[in-house]
């Protein structure tokens, strides 16, 4: 099933996410040079940025667990990296549900999602707003959904950062 799943989620990023897909290819390219590995099927880049980016098949971020290093020769190099700890990075988990968001949209992705997210995040009017009714950043409906995609695709993995004790969510019911 997991093989099915995977392989079905290729191919709907090739085919349907498309348009993101060969955007985060381009992306990729331009940060080549930067330390790259898999997260469930999702070719992750690791970056110096605070923010983080998901393109189809590539998502780019700063991971939490890991620390970025720049060698004699002008590579960036990605160490402590402790593939467990990723599982509970809430960036890397959250980018991830932005793929998935692609591979169900395809090429509304572009309009129902990473607009509005770029202009939730970047706008001085959503900074203001956010400032102004003490709303999170992750209260914006397409951060919110993106949470909620990761959650269920990962749901068979505990993370300890956002889970109270006994496995639930704070604030919700058993």
């Amino acid at each position: 099933m997991k093989t099915l799943r995977s392989a079905l989620f290729l191919i709907l990023q090739l085919t349907w996410g498309s348009i993101q897909t060969i955007s985060g290819a381009l992306l990729f390219l331009r940060y080549l040079r930067r330390p790259h590995f898999f997260y469930h099927g999702v070719v992750y880049t690791a970056w110096e940025r605070e923010d983080g980016v998901s393109l189809g098949l590539f998502t780019f971020s700063k991971p939490k667990h890991c620390s970025l290093s720049v060698t004699k020769d002008g590579k960036t190099r990605i160490s402590g990296v402790d593939r467990s700890m990723l599982e509970d990075d809430r960036i890397v988990r959250h980018e991830f549900g932005h793929s998935i968001q692609s591979a169900l949209l395809g090429p509304l992705y572009v309009f129902l999602i990473g607009v509005p997210s770029l202009w939730w995040s970047r706008s001085e009017s959503a900074v203001r707003t956010r400032s102004e009714q003490k709303r999170s950043y992750w209260s914006f409906y397409t951060e919110r959904w993106a949470d909620a995609c990761a959650e269920r695709f990962l749901a068979k993995k505990k993370r300890p950062d956002d889970r109270s004790e006994g496995g639930r969510r704070p604030g919700k019911e058993p």
